[in-house]
């Protein structure tokens, strides 16, 4: 348990909380592959707490943050401003042709290996616009984890220029921002060579996710 912590960068108006006991909680899993770590921040305190477990220390319990409770809820109530969604902040450009992609683009993404997958879902429609973003905008979401956000129509990355190295993937070269990166696990990519300009954020572990959404880029958006 550590209290006075900064805000994890994960907190964002995209961010799916947990109400325990009056407390509202961001839980943060651990990536690493077989790890059952959670960290559990409580976003409406002040100042920040954070306790850091796995199941067998809680014994796979629903509420793992339950033994604290009562010493946290004496903490100044105080709402964390959570940072701005992923992608949200770019700025739009030619969304014309966005239509057929986001009408198609499945409900469930799946990331991981076979033995061991995770299923992302996908974000409802009033969640994304509580979270600022428009109709050129998807994202999936899986409990404790970064989401997996697309937007179709942006404006190109300011920050890619000759000689940057791409990802290519089918017939889609794709550009990591690794600029935009702050505290994150996930990193922004731009997908280049289309009738109009897309961007997805990516968790680091969810990387199979990209080729499934360059399928579906090839599919709906001509190349340019």
């Amino acid at each position: 348990v550590r209290c006075g912590v900064d805000m994890p960068f994960q907190y964002t108006e995209l961010a799916e909380t947990v109400d325990f006991d009056g407390i509202t909680w961001l839980p943060v899993a651990d990536i690493t592959a077989g790890s059952s770590l959670e960290t559990w921040y409580s976003v409406d305190r002040f100042p920040v707490v954070a306790v850091t477990a796995d199941d067998l220390s809680t014994n796979n319990a629903d509420n793992p943050v339950e033994p604290f409770t009562t010493a946290i809820v004496e903490l100044e109530q105080r709402q964390g401003e959570p940072f701005p969604a992923p992608l949200s902040q770019l700025a739009s450009a030619e969304t014309e042709r966005c239509a057929p992609l986001i009408d198609a683009l499945p409900s469930t993404l799946q990331v991981g290996s076979e033995d061991d997958p995770v299923v992302y879902d996908l974000i409802d429609d009033a969640a994304m616009s509580a979270a600022g973003y428009s109709a050129d905008a998807v994202a999936w979401a899986a409990p404790g984890l970064e989401p997996i956000v697309i937007r179709c129509g942006v404006a190109p990355s300011e920050n890619y220029a000759a000689g940057e190295v791409l990802q290519q993937i089918n017939d889609i070269p794709w550009f990591e921002d690794t600029i935009l990166a702050s505290g994150t696990t996930s990193a922004t990519w731009y997908a280049l060579g289309r009738e109009t300009d897309l961007a997805v954020s990516l968790p680091q572990y969810a990387g199979s996710a990209l080729i499934q959404l360059t399928e579906f880029i090839e599919e709906h958006i001509p190349a340019a």
